[in-house]
């Protein structure tokens, strides 16, 4: 099996809009969940201080529910350190807001011109996200002719096998794209 993606150094290609095509995790309490998923969309926006990036996701679910998701993310200043920090946020469901207490690190992998591969953990486990640049993500076929990859690299990963991933379907939830973190 060849070894995994190195992430990127240079974090600024993130930056922008993304839909999620494929996701796993070894977090027991969520990979239940992940079936229930329709769709998601993420944006990634450098902040003015030029050190703070913003994590807006928006995820939609099979009975109709929207949760709203903006954590904040510190740019490594290492150089050669691709791995951000989160730091508590927000999270706003059914038009509540709360304040998002969960803490984690996140490393980027480009796996393809316009894929990004993203890995998160926290202290209860890790989640792999797959995105596709917004726009990018509406071949169907193509989308399921990428799973194989999805699954190699999670393997690669150390994620386990038997987790019912997401499957974008390419066509649920469009009204998320589109959307700007203003709006909120």
């Amino acid at each position: 099996m060849p070894p995994p993606p190195s992430p990127r150094v240079n974090v600024v290609w993130i930056f922008g809009d993304w839909v999620l095509v494929w996701s796993t995790t070894d977090h027991d309490g969520y990979k239940a969940l992940l079936p229930n998923v329709t769709s998601s969309h993420v944006e990634f926006r450098l902040r003015d201080d030029n050190t703070t990036v913003t994590f807006t996701e928006r995820n939609m679910y099979t009975h109709q529910t929207c949760v709203t998701y903006i954590i904040n993310m510190t740019m490594p200043t290492d150089p050669l350190d691709s791995t951000m920090t989160t730091f508590p946020g927000s999270v706003e469901k059914d038009g509540l807001l709360e304040v998002y207490n969960g803490t984690g690190d996140v490393n980027f992998f480009e796996t393809c011109p316009d894929c990004l591969s993203m890995v998160f953990k926290d202290s209860t486990g890790r989640f792999l996200f797959n995105y596709r640049r917004d726009g990018h993500h509406q071949d169907v076929e193509k989308l399921k002719a990428d799973h194989s990859d999805h699954h190699k690299l999670a393997a690669c990963l150390g994620f386990p096998a038997n987790v019912n991933p997401f499957n974008y379907d390419g066509a649920a939830g469009h009204f998320l794209s589109g959307f700007s973190s203003h709006r909120l």
